[in-house]
């Protein structure tokens, strides 16, 4: 608003302050392109010359792949070349034929210090003409550091869920099962909580998931 006088307003706000920082960073970016496959790569360096030691930041890798939206794959990683361990690490992979489908996904986050750090998950399903099902089962802990070992993971997260589908509606059913660890006065207290829901949708107006039974120990 150049017509506004504005010579009242304050020039600077103390806390609205970006840090100083001064970081040089170097991306390449690789493609690989055909009918039937896509493929990236991203290898990402950054050197922070504001801090006072371990100034190389942690080396950042992204690939991606799809041949025909068949088989998906991304993974990524962050490397830290003086513990020379793994910071963060994500990797997705779905593979689908026709009508079914599976996937699998595993992630690690070294910042992430008072929840599961760790997660693994596979989903199996399929869309049929008469109903569709799914499948879903996640483990996890809270790691100090990557591992690919499942021995360390504990269940987390439970569901089968099947819908039966018609013209005008569907109904379904869906079972789910919940993990919780919770801090008591003489340590963990562990408990599993279960659940059943009914589904119900109306094509073309939306649908509704409603709980008819639960229990917890």
């Amino acid at each position: 608003t150049p017509y506004l006088d504005q010579s009242s307003l304050p020039s600077n706000i103390d806390f609205d302050i970006i840090d100083k920082t001064s970081e040089y960073k170097y991306t390449m970016t690789n493609y690989i392109k055909s009918e039937n496959l896509i493929i990236k790569l991203d290898l990402i360096e950054s050197y922070d010359t504001s801090l006072q030691k371990e100034k190389l930041r942690p080396f950042n890798k992204k690939l991606t792949l799809n041949y025909k939206d068949i088989l998906k794959l991304g993974l990524e990683t962050k490397y830290n070349f003086y513990t020379d361990k793994i910071e963060y690490y994500k990797n997705d992979i779905e593979y689908s034929l026709s009508k079914y489908y599976i996937s699998f996904s595993q992630s690690y986050d070294k910042s992430i210090t008072n929840t599961d750090n760790t997660i693994m998950g596979v989903k199996i399903g399929a869309k049929l003409e008469n109903f569709d099902f799914e499948i879903y089962k996640k483990i996890g802990n809270k790691l100090n550091n990557f591992t690919y070992n499942v021995d360390n993971l504990d269940p987390r997260e439970f569901y089968a869920k099947i819908i039966l589908k018609r013209e005008c509606w569907n109904i379904g059913i869906n079972y789910t099962e919940k993990a919780y660890t919770n801090l008591t006065g003489s340590g963990y207290d562990h408990s599993k909580e279960r659940t059943v829901f009914v589904i119900f949708e109306l094509r073309g107006l939306g649908g509704t998931e409603r709980e008819v039974y639960k229990t917890a120990k």
